[in-house]
């Protein structure tokens, strides 16, 4: 809404709340950053991603509260991601996600939504353990890096 609201040349009455800032810089080059990361959600899986770094799958209904975390370096396409979710040398990233995340609190199980009879529906098959794998882990073709730490992680459905 406020991209659309400034390339109209209005404004946002005041008192009306809206989240989100015009692209429009962004969009007509004026800067080439628009935010200094991106905030994903599908299901109740959430993901940040920043130009240096990715967190993954933070999903505390499915057993991944602290999701994956990866430095990422200039790597845009998955290959080269390191996993550094104890490196203390990404812990101020690691800890301004956190910052993200607790601004824009994801789905929990007691949302009103899963205590419908189709929310609680959804969430069953959602949370069974073979879904609940295949949400969590990217598709073979896709998994250009590692998603475990070996030796010190269980997959998801073990948690």
């Amino acid at each position: 809404l406020p991209t659309l609201v400034d390339f109209a040349g209005a404004s946002i009455p005041p008192g009306v709340e809206v989240d989100g800032v015009s692209l429009k810089p962004f969009l007509t080059g004026k800067t080439d950053v628009h935010r200094e990361y991106v905030l994903s959600c599908i299901g109740t899986t959430r993901l940040v991603r920043s130009k240096t770094h990715l967190l993954e799958v933070v999903n505390p209904i499915l057993g991944v509260p602290d999701g994956r975390f990866y430095y990422c370096g200039d790597s845009r396409d998955g290959k080269g991601y390191q996993r550094v979710d104890a490196d203390p040398a990404h812990a101020a990233v690691r800890r301004r996600f956190a910052e993200i995340l607790a601004s824009h609190p994801g789905l929990t199980k007691d949302h009103p939504y899963f205590q419908t009879v189709k929310g609680d529906r959804w969430l069953k098959q959602y949370t069974d353990p073979k879904a609940a794998e295949k949400h969590l882990h990217n598709h073979r073709n896709y998994q250009f890096y590692d998603e475990t730490l070996p030796n010190t992680q269980t997959s998801a459905t073990e948690h």
